[in-house]
């Protein structure tokens, strides 16, 4: 199955843009040439914890979860660099987001003053 959300343009042309792609194993080729680098490497080690669980679980559940399992120490490594790699898209991700409010911040800033000003200066003639 596949996500998709419609989206309008501002001429009113509409375009299907896919937003998430639900992987299954039911999707056969074109699932697994839709996986990430990582989910690939997850798939051929056979892992038992899913990319997603691997990223997000809190510390503790995360050992906890590892703890479970008898992995080989290929395995721990590829779980770890998973995990690493995650965390990091997920922090650059949140620094983006504090990066684009702050150009839009300064964006509101810049045009209440130039309102602001024009507004004086209207008031003067």
């Amino acid at each position: 199955m596949v996500g998709c959300k419609l989206v309008t343009m501002l001429d009113g042309r509409k375009f299907f843009f896919f937003i998430k792609l639900l992987v299954n194993q039911d999707l056969g080729r074109f699932a697994e040439e839709s996986l990430s680098r990582d989910e690939k490497r997850a798939r051929s080690m056979n892992l038992p914890i899913s990319t997603d669980d691997i990223i997000n679980l809190p510390m503790d559940e995360f050992n906890e979860r590892l703890s479970k399992y008898d992995l080989s120490e290929a395995q721990l490594t590829l779980i770890r660099d998973i995990r690493r790699r995650g965390k990091n898209k997920v922090r650059v991700h949140y620094i983006q987001l504090i990066i684009v409010d702050k150009k839009f911040r300064n964006i509101i800033r810049t045009l209440f003053a130039f309102r602001w000003q024009h507004k004086i200066v209207g008031n003067v003639n």
